[in-house]
């Protein structure tokens, strides 16, 4: 019998609007956490600097921080005598008054983080991904994976307030209780097929907090947001060079998924080469070739004895003519596909994630130059081309944000249900 775990899944806010005194309560909860949303981005903050950030009252705002004194959220500092001679105490985020678990399921790796409310990352692990597995074996595993990462330190380790897990190829509507996790008992959810239901049922059943599934270019981008070069744009795309190619995509400060959960199946847009075996399905899907696997489907092609795509790009680097022209093809039908993200949606920036971004200085000005042709001037000049800092890391810190998004943030409310 497995000792009980510190946890805090009430801290994730998942609306209840099934009767009038259940969207009272909601509302106010809801409001309490825009409160320490300002605290967590503006603390050490006074009472009165939240009232003008908020809008709410002070008899509201110092009613929210003493409930969040009182559950240890927050620190209250010393009195601070400003200039007109009153003093002030500041309020500060309490950062290891939780933590949130996020595991990203690659194709070839799989890793997972424990991350404080603040943001910062408290343990890391990473396992290589089997070459196939039942739904059930990956449940498991990720489950064994939680448990190294958080259960064997869970001493040293803030509550557990959730967990996130990214997921490559196609994920609906993201998995998401209907109601805060209790006791272990599993919520239903909204959305997602019989894989993503085992997975989260297990993990939820383990842990006993909510736990939230995405497919992991979305969780990419989600990571900029909260974590990366996002942090300060309100429209940019996040493109995830992998073993294969998705996207996620932010407009005004929110991740689109669209009308069933699909968006920024970047992959499957018909823009890859006649010439390759088709691998994703699609006729020309994109990710038969605008990828790692694609890179690796066209050394084959060529004839070059290799183990991977990085050693194709290592022979290109060193000279090698026919590697060199297998990553020219890739990089022509990657621009493609970043042009026609550019000529769609018109974002402030596109960011570059995944393994094969490693890469990015041998097949970057190849990218750049094929961009000059494909974009419209008017366009291109005014719209960054980046490559991501976290790299590998980035949907696995945006399975641990998707968390931190239902405890800070209510974009994912339907207000009009709540009020």
């Amino acid at each position: 019998m497995t000792s009980p775990l510190k946890t805090r899944p009430d801290l994730v806010v998942l609306p209840d609007s099934s009767s009038p005194a259940a969207r009272s309560l909601e509302k106010r909860r809801l409001r309490k956490h825009q409160v320490l949303n300002i605290i967590r981005q503006s603390g050490p903050i006074s009472r009165r600097d939240i009232v003008d950030i908020s809008g709410f009252n002070l008899p509201s705002v110092s009613s929210f921080v003493q409930e969040s004194l009182d559950e240890h959220l927050v620190f209250e500092e010393k009195s601070k005598t400003s200039r007109l001679g009153r003093h002030s105490k500041l309020v500060t985020l309490n950062p290891q008054a939780a933590c949130v678990v996020g595991i990203d399921a690659g194709k070839r790796l799989t890793t997972g983080v424990a991350v404080s409310l603040g943001g910062t990352i408290l343990a890391r692990i990473e396992e290589d991904t089997p070459e196939s597995e039942s739904a059930e074996e990956l449940a498991k595993r990720l489950v064994r994976l939680g448990e190294n990462l958080y259960v064997s330190q869970a001493s040293m380790l803030p509550p557990l307030a959730g967990i996130g897990v990214a997921l490559p190829g196609l994920v609906g509507e993201p998995e998401r209780p209907a109601g805060p996790a209790s006791n272990g008992a599993a919520a239903t959810h909204a959305g997602g097929g019989t894989d993503e239901r085992q997975i989260r049922h297990s993990l939820e059943e383990r842990f006993g907090v909510p736990v939230f599934l995405d497919n992991d270019a979305r969780m990419s981008a989600l990571g900029s947001m909260w974590f990366g070069t996002g942090r300060d744009l309100n429209t940019f795309a996040v493109i995830n060079i992998g073993f294969g190619l998705g996207m996620g995509i932010v407009i005004d400060k929110k991740l689109f998924r669209g009308a069933m959960g699909f968006s920024g199946e970047l992959g499957h847009i018909p823009l890859g080469d006649a010439g390759v075996p088709w691998y994703t399905g699609i006729e020309r899907g994109l990710e038969n070739v605008a990828s790692g696997a694609g890179i690796a489907r066209l050394g084959r092609l060529a004839g070059l004895n290799f183990r991977d795509a990085s050693e194709i790009a290592e022979m290109a680097s060193q000279g090698d003519r026919e590697a060199t022209e297998v990553i020219e093809r890739f990089a022509l039908h990657l621009a493609y596909g970043i042009a026609t993200v550019i000529s769609l949606f018109n974002p402030e920036a596109v960011i570059l994630t995944g393994r094969v971004c490693r890469s990015n200085a041998l097949f970057m000005p190849m990218v750049e130059k094929n961009l000059e042709r494909l974009v419209l001037p008017a366009v291109r000049p005014r719209t960054r081309l980046i490559i991501s800092q976290q790299r590998e890391n980035e949907s696995t810190l945006g399975a641990a944000a998707i968390v931190l998004h239902h405890i800070f943030m209510t974009s994912h409310v339907n207000l009009e249900q709540v009020l």
